[in-house]
């Protein structure tokens, strides 16, 4: 009479008999940060007995010893107080880490009639209380580990280093590195996620991840990821601080990416960083290089733009020099513009406008699918190393148009548009003396000699310089009143306007009268009617008295307003 069958035990289409004797015990394991039940690890110990039915064992062995060992075979242990519905592989209890998994087969034969099997399975299953554990896009394991560093500017850079773990098995190919969206932090607003790094494991079951976020000084202008901008300004009193040269050095990173007009879009990040400073005040339309704007009685006027662009990286250099005409030493700070905040500079739109740049894909949007790993490779089985092409996405190369930036020649004040001046006055006084020169004495001439031949030459005596010598000095005596001229000469500089000649009506408080005049006038630099000028002058005028307490000419830097 058969014992009545208890129950069912089966793995991979070979079922245990009745007699067959089993054991389980469960493992919890913990997440890395052990505070979560991950799933449980169950292992089954089977002891039965193998019979061929009369006959040989040899052949139904075979069968059991390849079914047995093979990885991700349906499991099935039910109706034995261990739950009634445990069939794992099938239906809603699927092992999570590619089991079940055989760890041993032992084979003691009795004879050739019969044998002793021992086996032992392995099976990882989410136990879920009062629910199911769902697979999907679901996460098995998330932890990560969090380090801030300061440093002595008080600017903090953190550090996220985790794992991210999914459940898989081989009903349905998955990867841990579909899930980045999912658990990658997003940006901070203010900071530059310095560097993203993940590997996926080669079960891809788990995707280590590390993220390194660095605080900005200062907020970056939207759609660039690097700025270096300087910007220097001078002033001297050799020209009253009526001028100040200056100059600024930048450098501007843009992506290209699928979002913006990419380097096309650099020479309008490069003026909103000088357009303000540039007019020295707060506009919302910005000038476009070369623009003459007069604020505040001041004139900015372009010396010289330098561009550089680095073909194959995504930079682009500036250099750019001008002048601030009409300032004055209270106002030299602030009408150059420095320290000025730079218009369009956002934390929160900088981090918007990089989202995608700077998010768990890049630019090229690479992704570990689950396709790349469809294949297993061993002796057994038969198939190729797939090629992990990716299909990164293509870069669009951006139409760069810069348009024309006209120069207006009538928007530059004539008292705030002297770039140099020098204006002196001198006197030349003819006092009326001549010289008599009498008939006696006899002049004589000393020669130094020189040249290959000196060795013979006739040398003059001790104490007297070479040259004429004579022993009966001149007779001087004066013919008449001094006639006393003035000469007035200088040069001056001037921009979008003509310099001209000054004149002089007294000198010292005495009228005077021009004898004599050479000056000339020439455009040194600019374009269309603005143009940079320069005069230079040399007038010679008489005076009939003696000038009393003479004055130094007018400057227009240096008197400009009194």
């Amino acid at each position: 009479m058969a014992l009545p069958t208890i129950g069912t035990l089966a793995y991979n289409g070979v079922t245990f008999d009745v007699l067959t004797k089993s054991e389980v015990s469960g493992t919890p394991v913990l997440d890395d940060a052990q505070r979560v039940t991950a799933y449980v690890r169950y292992t089954i110990t089977v002891t039965a007995r193998l019979t061929a039915g009369g006959g040989a064992v040899d052949g139904q062995f075979e069968l059991w010893r390849k079914a047995l060992q093979t990885v991700g075979g349906t499991l099935t242990y039910s109706g034995k107080g261990f739950g009634s519905t445990f069939v794992v592989g099938v239906g809603n209890i699927k092992d999570v880490a590619f089991g079940p998994i055989p760890t041993l087969l032992s084979f003691t034969p009795i004879g050739n009639l019969c044998a002793l099997v021992e086996w032992t399975v392995t099976t990882c299953v989410a136990e879920c209380v009062g629910a199911t554990a769902p697979f999907g896009s679901a996460l098995l394991a998330f932890n990560f580990s969090a380090e801030y560093n300061i440093d002595d500017q008080g600017l903090t850079t953190r550090s996220i280093s985790g794992y991210a773990e999914i459940p898989m098995n081989y009903i349905g190919a998955d990867s841990a590195d579909l899930r980045r969206e999912k658990f990658v932090p997003p940006l901070l607003p203010g900071f530059r996620r310095q560097s993203q790094r993940f590997v996926t494991r080669p079960d891809k079951r788990r995707c280590d991840f590390s993220i390194i976020d660095t605080e900005l000084p200062v907020p970056l202008l939207p759609g660039t990821t690097h700025i270096t901008a300087d910007h220097s300004v001078k002033g001297g009193l050799d020209r009253g601080f009526a001028v100040i040269d200056c100059n600024f050095s930048v450098s501007i990173t843009m992506p290209i990416s699928s979002v913006g007009k990419g380097r096309a879009d650099v020479y309008d990040k490069f003026m909103l960083i000088v357009g303000p400073r540039l007019t020295g005040a707060k506009k919302a339309a910005l000038p476009a290089v070369g623009l003459l704007a007069a604020v505040a009685g001041t004139t900015a006027m372009t010396k010289s733009l330098m561009v550089r662009e680095e073909i194959f990286t995504r930079t682009t250099h500036f250099n750019f020099d001008y002048s601030i005409i009409g300032t004055t030493i209270s106002n030299f700070l602030k009408t150059s513009g420095i320290w000025s905040p730079v218009a369009g500079a956002d934390a929160d739109a900088w981090t918007a406008s990089l989202k995608t740049l700077l998010g768990p894909r890049g630019t090229a949007g690479l992704k570990l699918l689950a396709s790349d790993d469809a294949v297993t490779i061993s002796l057994c089985t038969s198939g190729t190393p797939p090629v992990l092409a990716g299909k990164p996405k293509k870069q669009p190369i951006p139409t760069v148009k810069i348009g024309n930036a006209p120069i207006p020649a009538d928007k530059v004040p004539p008292d705030a548009s002297w770039l140099y001046y020098s204006n002196e006055v001198r006197i030349l006084e003819d006092d009326k003396i001549v010289a008599h020169k009498p008939l006696q004495g006899v002049p004589g001439i000393q020669m130094q000699a020189q040249g290959p031949s000196a060795n013979n030459a006739q040398q003059p005596p001790a104490g007297q310089a070479a040259g004429i010598q004579f022993n009966v000095p001149d007779k001087l005596q004066r013919v008449g009143a001094p006639t006393i001229r003035v000469e007035m000469f200088g040069r001056g500089v001037r921009f979008g306007n003509r310099v001209p000649v000054p004149r002089l009506v007294t000198f010292g408080g005495q009228p005077v009268t021009q004898i004599y005049q050479n000056s000339g006038e020439r455009s040194i630099a600019g374009a269309g009617d603005a143009k940079v000028w320069t005069t230079s002058w040399s007038i010679i005028y008489r005076v009939t008295l003696p000038p009393n307490a003479p004055q130094a000419p007018a400057n227009p830097i240096f008197d400009r307003g009194q």
